[in-house]
Formats: structure tokens, sequence, C-alpha cells
């Protein structure tokens, strides 16, 4: 290769050299800047309630049974043969108060007030007679023992007082008799001691009977109770009079699409055996609307459910169950600047159920609830706010 050519190739090698150098130190001096451009900024939408505070009163739920008030075993007092027995003497008959429920053969006991009588006739004969002689014995005593000194014991042997003391008892006596006989004679007629129903029957019309012995089996119809189990720390909310010296709470019982009404009218005094909790008594009149016949009757046994309108509530906010979040906060929907954020704020309950919760502080009149769901909320993130509603 000639010299010319060789040098001709080193100049084009240098340039290219110098004119990448000078480009990169050109591209490195006026390197575009890349612009930073604000992302927009997301607003999630949110379902909102208007909170408003109220007074009202607990509503405490709870199942319980049908128990009979009043449920005795109905006995003779007096042995004989059944004479009779009443139309409604069988099981699911309804009895008045003191209407005869069974009549043993009064004969015999007839005859013992007959004799009872005759006896007490002869004992106030006797006492008569007795009293004639304490005059002539009183008498003679004057007039042979004037001014002698005998003994107590000898005047009073002298006057006939044994005698006599012994007359009036006889008197006494046959007069208990005669009321003896005559109450036995009364408790031939067996009689309802309350309006109520025949549960069982063990004896009719031709059945001979001993005392003490099992006729039927009666319960109170005027009145039912219902036992219901109650938490603990919800018997604060009720209105009981052996505590409170104020009226019962009162309730609605549910039963086969029916409601009656009751009330409260005590706690028993042991609790329940597999929860723990306690046990409320609510009376419930006229059970089986035998004055009404507007519903079906309510039954012993029955398992129903009842809802006791409990003490007041002054001063809160009721909210959704669902509304209460991380059983601790509650969310708003706070307006600032023109828009809404969303503030996660601690709050106190005074009262729950499975619906609901009252708040008693945190939450103030007219403040907008956020009651649907945010996936990840944050405090002070941007809320739309969807259609407002009124808290319940």
């Amino acid at each position: 290769m000639s010299k010319a050519k060789l040098f001709i190739k080193v100049i084009i090698a240098v340039s290219l050299i110098l004119g990448t150098v000078i480009t990169i130190k050109y591209m490195a001096k006026n390197k575009p800047e890349i612009g930073k451009t604000p992302m927009p900024k997301t607003s999630y939408l949110a379902e909102v309630m208007t909170a408003a505070k109220v007074s009202k009163p607990v509503t405490i739920k709870a199942m319980g049974s049908v128990v009979p008030v009043r449920k005795i075993v109905l006995k003779s007092r007096v042995a004989g043969q059944i004479l009779a027995v009443n139309d409604q003497f069988r099981p699911g008959g309804h009895l008045s108060a003191d209407q005869t429920v069974v009549t043993i053969e009064p004969d015999d006991y007839e005859l013992a007030v007959l004799q009872s009588k005759g006896q007490l006739t002869n004992a106030q004969a006797a006492l008569a007679l007795e009293q004639g002689k304490q005059q002539i014995a009183s008498r003679e005593w004057e007039l042979v023992n004037a001014g002698r000194e005998i003994t107590e014991q000898d005047k009073s042997l002298a006057l006939r007082q044994p005698q006599l003391m012994q007359a009036q008892a006889n008197v006494e006596i046959s007069r208990s008799a005669l009321k003896k006989s005559e109450l036995d004679l009364s408790r031939t007629q067996i009689k309802a001691p309350f309006n109520s129903m025949v549960l069982s029957k063990s004896v009719d019309k031709g059945t001979n009977v001993n005392i003490q012995e099992t006729l039927a089996e009666l319960v109170d119809i005027d009145k039912f109770w219902i036992e219901v189990s109650i938490p603990l720390d919800e018997l604060k909310w009720l209105e009981i009079p052996d505590l409170t010296n104020n009226k019962g709470s009162q309730a609605n019982i549910f039963y086969n699409d029916n409601i009656v009404s009751g009330k409260v009218i005590g706690i028993l005094t042991n609790l329940e055996n597999k929860g723990k909790m306690a046990r409320a008594l609510i009376e419930v009149e006229d059970p089986l609307d035998l004055k009404t016949n507007s519903r079906q009757p309510l039954l012993l046994g029955d398992y129903v459910k009842v809802e006791i309108e409990g003490k007041i509530m002054e001063n809160i906010v009721t909210i959704p169950r669902t509304a209460w979040r991380d059983d601790n906060n509650v969310w708003l929907a706070v307006s600032r600047n023109g828009s809404y954020e969303l503030e996660i704020r601690p709050a106190e309950t005074i009262w729950r159920d499975e619906k609901t919760v009252a708040i008693s502080e945190g939450l103030n009149n007219d403040e907008l609830l956020v009651i649907s769901a945010i996936a990840s909320p944050v405090q002070g993130m941007s809320l739309r706010l969807a259609e407002v509603k009124p808290v319940q």
C-alpha cells in the first residue's frame, strides 16, 4: 500500500472517532427533559346515610317456652263412690273457678251430719240439766255449810264443778264433730280451685275413691308464663317489678303467625344450665284467647319468639351492623374544599343486635355515614357520594 492511501485511512479513522466523541458530548449536554405529568386523583363511589340522634327503647329479642303459672293435682279428701262428673271433666275441658268437677255419693256423710246434730243436742241437754243441778247444789251449800271452813277442793266437788266442766266439754266436742261431719259432706262436692283446663283425669263416674286419691291434673288458664333466656349483660335494660319497683317491660310474643302481648314479671334465681344465661318470666293473660276468640290459642310447651321493649336509650344514633367497622370505628364522608373525603373515626356503642348498632359517642347529627364497602379504606381518600339516605 502506498503511503498516500495509508495516510488517507488514518485521517478518516481519526475523523470518525472525533465525530463520535463530539456527538456524544453534544447529546449529553443537550439531553431532553422528561416532564412530570400529575396522576388523576381517584374518587371512590360511596353510599351514605344521614345520621340523626334519637331516643328509643332497647328491643331485646329472645326465644322461650310456654309454661303454666299454676298446675295442681286434684285429689279427694273423702272416700266413696263417684256419683256424677262435670261434662267438661275430660282432657282439654275447661272448668270455671268453684265449679263442681266431681260429686261423691253423699248419703253416708249426710247421715253423719244428722248423728252429729243429735249428739250435740244431747250434750246441750245434759249441760242444761247440769246447770240446774248447779243451782240446787249452790242453795244446799249455803244452807248446810254457812260459816264453816272448807277447802276449795271440797267446795268445788260439793258445787259439782267437775260435772259442769265435763258437760261443757261434751258440748264443744259435739259441736266440733258436727263441723267435721258438715265439712266432710261439703267435700263430696269437689270443685275447681280456679279457672282451669283438665290436662288428665284418673277417675270417672262409678269409681270408688279413697282419701287423697288422685282425680285429675288441672292447669290455670287465666295466665301462662313464657320462660325466656337472656344474656346477662342485657338484664340491665329490663324493667323488673321486684327490682325496679316499676311496671314490668312490655313484650310481644310471636307464634304460628300470631302475636300476643305480655309483660316481664320477674327473673329466676338460677342460670340456664347449658348457656349460662339468665331466665326471665313473661306473663300472658288469657293465653287461650277465650274472651275474644280472635287468634290461635297459645299452648303449653310451645317454643316462641319474644321481643321485649326495654329501657330508653337517650341521644343515640342507630346504624346498620354492616356500617360498624373493625368493631371499633365508623366511616364518615366529610366535606373539605368542595369535595368529600373519608374519615375513619372511633365510636362507642351502647347496644348491639344482629342488624343494628346504637352509637352513643362518635357520631353527630347530620353527619354522613358511609354504609357501603371500600376495599382498601385510607384516611382522607376522595369519595363520590351516591344517593344520601336517612339513618333508620
